[in-house]
């Protein structure tokens, strides 16, 4: 069941974004969906990931 986190709000140049956010927990051999990879929390500083995607990130890791 996928508990929810909030919401996270994005400002773009030409408009704002608000993006629902939702953690779940997944028994630890689910595989990840095709054509991506499960990352560990701890290795999340080094993915390349867009600034709204690190806001969203730090949101839900705040909560939990």
């Amino acid at each position: 069941m996928a508990q929810d986190m909030g919401a996270v709000t994005h400002v773009f140049t030409h408009f704002p974004l608000e993006l629902a956010v939702y953690a779940a927990a997944l028994p630890r051999a689910t595989p990840a969906p095709k054509g991506a990879r499960w990352v560990k929390i701890s290795d999340l500083p080094g993915e390349a990931l867009p600034s709204v995607m690190r806001k969203v990130l730090a949101h839900a890791l705040d909560k939990i």
